[in-house]
């Protein structure tokens, strides 16, 4: 397949359910040089798309087919499936050739973007993530989590500011100055990356702080997760 022509699109890698005979025709394929998915969930088969057809398209391979729709800008808009022959699990986008989809707690060895299928309980995605060899963790919240997670920091980035004025001992920063309009999302960014280079360097997050943490790491225990 040829190459990209979208710095943020590179990809998709598709888990489409194999119960039927049609998944057998569906068989891994490599893009550009991008490595293959970790072990996938069993009963499942991997397909990777090029995605430089974008914003709107069909893919295929043997007896799957679907088509892939792109609501949205490049930068921030989300891709959706329409009429696709087999179950599809779930989507993976990557905007280089060293992304990778991980299944719950399995050690990440491959460098770049990367992201991992977990419950969206807090507490036992970011154990997944810890697991999995994290060694910080970026949470966002809107809603004032001071989720803590012992072993690895957790660095509670506040999406707006009336959270940060109510709970400015538990939020380690503020990004709701980029609604305001009082700093660039790149100025942001910089704060956010000098933070985190200060917290693997020995200062510590607002959870260390406080000394909680202790108690949030919660492995994932297959089924309905409240």
């Amino acid at each position: 397949m040829s190459r990209s022509r979208s710095p943020i699109l590179a990809l998709f890698v598709l888990l489409v359910a194999a119960g039927t005979v049609l998944a057998s025709h569906v068989a891994p394929k490599l893009v550009d040089g991008s490595t293959s998915c970790g072990p996938l969930t069993p009963g499942t088969v991997e397909l990777v798309v090029d995605a430089s057809d974008l914003p709107a398209g069909a893919v295929s391979d043997g007896d799957f087919s679907a088509t892939v729709t792109l609501e949205g800008t490049i930068e921030t808009g989300t891709v959706a499936f329409r009429d696709a022959s087999l179950p599809v699990k779930s989507a993976f986008v990557a905007g280089a050739t060293s992304g990778n989809l991980y299944e719950y707690a399995e050690p990440v060895t491959s460098h770049g973007f990367v992201y991992m299928d977990t419950p969206g309980y807090d507490p036992v995605s970011a154990t997944g993530q810890v697991a999995g060899g994290a060694n910080m963790i970026c949470f966002t919240t809107g809603r004032g989590s001071a989720y803590g997670c012992a072993p690895s920091p957790s660095l509670k980035l506040a999406t707006n500011s009336a959270l940060w004025q109510r709970q400015e001992e538990d939020m380690d920063i503020n990004c709701g100055e980029i609604v305001e309009g009082t700093v660039s999302i790149q100025e942001m960014g910089q704060r956010i990356f000098e933070l985190v280079l200060a917290t693997a360097s020995g200062e510590h997050s607002k959870s260390e702080q406080h000394g909680y943490g202790q108690n949030e790491f919660v492995p994932w225990q297959v089924g309905a997760v409240m």
